[in-house]
């Protein structure tokens, strides 16, 4: 057997080498791919050994990188979605398979950058890492599984490119049901921590199937992993982004953020938030109002949660820089809801002059009177805060 799987690593070799182009490793990617979540240990440990190789000898051999000719290497992001889970498979031969293939891949990446194909300098040493990380042998505890895959974040989130986080994130989902449990919850953790750190990033994106995609996206992780502490902070920091794109002027766009509330909702344990979604937007359809949906979640959240109601109220205020006009009035609309139901005593805990005089500006918006008329009816709100 032994000699057979060295005449399989030759005949690999002997692929890239006759053709060594990113079309070669892509398409022997995705004959390998499908091996790496088996249940049989030999099946994951030999197609990411041949993975390994395959990066390897690429490297060396490419003849489409050229030094001072910058690009994207397109396997990235589905190598990093596939295997940085795998650094807390059970095997740990899978373990440090795993982590010599995202450094080659890596590698790659900076040569497609223009960098030629010599060592990364910045990039983490293979043995380092293993020795910090990775056990030679049985399984990773859990502490030690997750200090592993939140290096790793850390890491991917330094040096994957924005236009292939769809494609990352994607394919993450797809390991959120590896039939190893530490496996999967390793996917959930990397998506939490890439939703945390580029989540605003992708509802600020101009295309809105991006932003559709993205809010999808975010639901689907909270109906998958629940209330867990790191994504109930990352729900809280992008609430004002769903209720706001619910009125996105993108349909697609309106309806995944009325699938994501659907999704989430059970997530704040609050029964009256879960009613207004059960009542006006079941299965995602939109709501027949959205003002009036705005303003019965925006007050139901406000008195919920309010050691947040100044966050969320931060958060409304960076959106009143928004390009999208009817976003800004959205933002002062939901600001002026949240804020006008508060008792004396939260009224207090409010930024109030940052808050306030970027309001204010609202009201002279110099591009639509809509800006103008939602600005207006917030400071009306607000009153109380004279």
């Amino acid at each position: 057997m032994d000699a057979t799987v060295t005449q399989y690593g030759n005949a690999l070799e002997a692929i890239i080498e006759m053709r060594p182009t990113v079309g070669t490793v892509t398409l022997i990617l995705k004959m390998l791919q499908p091996y790496y979540g088996k249940l049989a240990e030999h099946e994951r440990s030999r197609s990411i050994d041949a993975t390994v190789q395959v990066l390897r000898v690429y490297l060396d051999k490419a003849e489409d990188i050229t030094i001072g000719v910058a690009s994207d290497f397109g396997p990235l992001s589905s190598l990093l979605a596939r295997l940085s889970p795998r650094l807390v498979d059970s095997l740990a031969l899978v373990r440090h398979q795993s982590l010599a293939a995202i450094h080659f891949a890596f590698r790659l990446a900076n040569a497609y950058k223009g960098h030629g194909t010599h060592t990364d300098s910045s990039l983490f040493r293979i043995e380092e890492f293993a020795k910090a990380y990775l056990n030679n042998e049985g399984r990773l505890d859990t502490n030690d599984a997750k200090k592993a895959i939140r290096k790793m974040a850390e890491v991917i989130e330094s040096r994957l490119p924005q236009c292939q986080i769809q494609t990352y994130l994607s394919a993450l989902f797809e390991m959120l049901t590896d039939r190893q449990s530490q496996v999967s919850s390793a996917a959930a953790q990397l998506l939490t921590h890439s939703l945390t750190c580029r989540g605003d990033t992708l509802v600020h994106e101009e295309s809105a199937a991006l932003r559709a995609a993205s809010f999808s996206l975010f639901g689907e992780l909270g109906a998958r992993i629940g209330g867990d502490e790191e994504f109930m902070a990352h729900l809280h920091a992008n609430i004002v982004a769903i209720l706001l794109h619910l009125n996105d002027e993108d349909e697609d766009v309106r309806k995944a953020c009325s699938m994501a509330l659907n999704r989430i909702h059970p997530l704040f344990s609050v029964g009256t938030f879960s009613s207004v979604i059960e009542r006006e937007m079941k299965d995602g359809r939109l709501p027949g109002s959205y003002f009036g949906v705005q303003r019965d979640l925006a007050s139901i959240l406000a008195l919920s949660f309010p050691d947040r109601v100044n966050q969320y109220a931060l958060t409304c205020s960076n959106y009143f820089k928004s390009s999208d006009a009817r976003i800004r009035a959205n933002a002062a609309l939901l600001t002026g809801n949240m804020l006008g139901v508060l008792t004396p005593q939260l009224r207090a805990t409010i930024s109030k002059d940052l808050i306030f005089s970027s309001l204010v500006l609202l009201l002279k918006d110099p591009e639509d009177v809509s800006v103008r008329i939602a600005a207006a009816r917030a400071v009306g709100s607000l009153h109380h805060f004279s």
